[in-house]
């Protein structure tokens, strides 16, 4: 693990925040030249990224707090302040699901100020927003967070005990855990490929965002499986995330099949 690669007094260089900004501007760069190809202006997907990534952060931070309020009890402050208690700078603590929902709060209503299609707009930076998160997710291995269960597999691997996966690992006396990180990055290269592979078969705005949600309901849900979380973000044995995306699953997978029916239905003719 690579934790931080070097520290200046009391700041120090994290791979996980660095790996989500370059997770961030990658998927920005390659939505901005999918949207100059589609007659959009880049500038705009330039514009509405910062709004993103303010929200995002914000949101997912809001959920961690929410979720993890017993601690910040008797010291409030904590939520915001960028001063960590070993001295070094940076917010920890994120859940992805509070920034994906706020920075589509926000993404709906700039667009509809900008007086732009939605869905059109959402579709160009699907691919991107794949490409993104699975750089962002190879922070989270070399952090040593968002870590598995414990495993005999072949392919388990041994965390050093100075990250929060080896804490665990040592704790449960396990010999290797499960890389949820990198199936979670795998899950989203895959993800990736394939809405570039179907935006060929497009019949309506929205067909790639619909894809998207779909296959990250099946992937994220299937990575939780074989992820750890504490008892308090389990619900009858389910994460907060299989739930929320089980739902969305549901919705954006009816919500395909109508779209597409309608797009395929014949005009009606004119009398």
């Amino acid at each position: 693990m690579l934790q931080s690669l070097f520290k200046i007094g009391s700041f120090s260089l994290h791979t996980y925040g660095l790996m989500l900004a370059v997770g961030f501007l990658t998927g920005i760069y390659i939505t901005a030249a999918r949207a100059k190809k589609a007659g959009e202006d880049p500038a705009l997907i330039w514009d509405l990224s910062v709004w993103v990534i303010v929200s995002g952060i914000g949101g997912a931070r809001l959920l961690y707090v929410i979720l993890n309020f017993d601690e910040f009890r008797g010291n409030l402050l904590s939520i915001v302040n960028p001063v960590q208690a070993d001295g070094t700078l940076g917010i920890g603590g994120l859940v992805f699901i509070g920034g994906l929902i706020l920075a589509m709060t926000v993404t709906v209503l700039y667009l509809r100020h900008k007086k732009k299609s939605l869905l059109k707009i959402l579709d160009i930076c699907m691919p991107g927003a794949a490409f993104g998160m699975a750089i962002g997710r190879i922070g989270c291995f070399l952090n040593g967070c968002c870590y598995g269960l414990p495993t005999k597999a072949a392919w388990g691997i041994r965390f050093p005990l100075d990250c929060p996966a080896g804490y665990y690992e040592a704790a449960m006396h396990a010999d290797k855990l499960h890389p949820a990180q990198l199936y979670m990055v795998a899950g989203s290269l895959i993800t990736a490929i394939l809405l570039l592979l179907l935006e060929r078969y497009k019949k309506f705005d929205g067909h790639l965002l619909l894809i998207y949600v779909m296959f990250y309901a099946v992937d994220r849900s299937t990575v939780d499986l074989f992820r750890y979380y504490p008892r308090s973000e389990l619900h009858h044995g389910f994460t907060h995330n299989q739930i929320i995306l089980c739902i969305a699953f549901v919705i954006s997978a009816v919500t395909f099949i109508r779209w597409r029916r309608k797009a395929s239905s014949p005009a009606p003719k004119k009398s």
